[in-house]
């Protein structure tokens, strides 16, 4: 990921969570925001490799899997946040790899 756009994925999640919580809401304001109303839309790729890519949308919602009062804290490592982001596109690799091998979840 290049330096000047994890800086962007990064402040703009410091920035909403911190904002939230000092509004008294949580970061989930800001991602069911338009992409047209947030600085970076979820549509936004941020990482691809393999023909896979991660965009902030899949940011977004791995941060909300976070407690609201960790979240600054948890973005403010860019060790932290490419960790989060190689394990992403690592979930979405496996996926479309069991996909295309046909080993889709089946109930039956």
């Amino acid at each position: 990921m290049s330096s000047l756009k994890y800086f962007i994925c990064a402040t703009f999640l410091i920035f909403s969570s911190a904002t939230a919580q000092a509004q008294g809401n949580d970061l989930s304001s800001s991602a069911t925001k338009k992409p047209s109303e947030t600085s970076l839309p979820d549509h936004e790729v941020i990482l691809t490799r393999g023909g896979v890519s991660v965009t902030m949308g899949d940011l977004r919602a791995r941060a909300l899997e976070i407690p609201e009062s960790d979240r600054v804290l948890f973005f403010s490592s860019r060790q932290r946040v490419d960790e989060t982001l190689r394990q992403l596109l690592e979930m979405k690799q496996l996926a479309d790899a069991a996909r295309s091998t046909g080993l889709e979840m089946s109930y039956e």
